[in-house]
């Protein structure tokens, strides 16, 4: 589960983590706006890739992020085991409540893009950033290793 550590600290999100935009489409709806994200961060000697779209509809001021993709790697290139998380968190900079989901405890640790979906949206309250952070936790004996990172979807 994520703990409120990880709830804060996607609240306190700023765009100095190792989180960052890869690329913008325009969506096929042209009253909506879709964005390529991605996010990743290091634990231990493992470290964890998310890749994903949001979309605002400014309409309503709706904005739903999806993780579509992620990539699990050790930086010692030993074997590791398959029953790693992924876990996935929405919120407003005024809330210290994140809205959160989390991946199945089977996800692969073998530097390969692979399939994953994790979805969330909310409200967007003017004049409040809204942040997506996800959480690794990596699979390993003994204590598993874990990292966050967030990035600011919209202003």
């Amino acid at each position: 589960m994520i703990d409120r550590s990880f709830r804060l600290a996607l609240v306190a999100c700023t765009l100095a983590s190792s989180a960052m935009f890869v690329s913008v489409s325009a969506s096929a709806n042209s009253n909506l706006i879709t964005k390529e994200f991605a996010v990743g961060c290091n634990g231990g000697d493992f470290g964890g890739r998310a890749t994903g779209v949001y979309t605002i509809d400014p309409k309503t001021r709706a904005i739903s992020a999806h993780i579509q993709k992620y990539k699990i790697f050790r930086f010692d290139n030993k074997s590791a085991g398959n029953k790693a998380n992924l876990n996935m968190g929405m919120s407003h900079s005024n809330t210290t409540t994140a809205m959160s989901v989390y991946s199945a405890d089977n996800l692969r640790q073998d530097d390969t893009w692979r399939s994953v979906s994790l979805s969330r949206w909310l409200h967007q309250v003017p004049g409040y950033p809204v942040s997506v952070g996800v959480e690794f936790v990596f699979d390993k004996s003994g204590k598993d290793p874990k990292c966050k990172a967030s990035t600011v979807l919209a202003q």
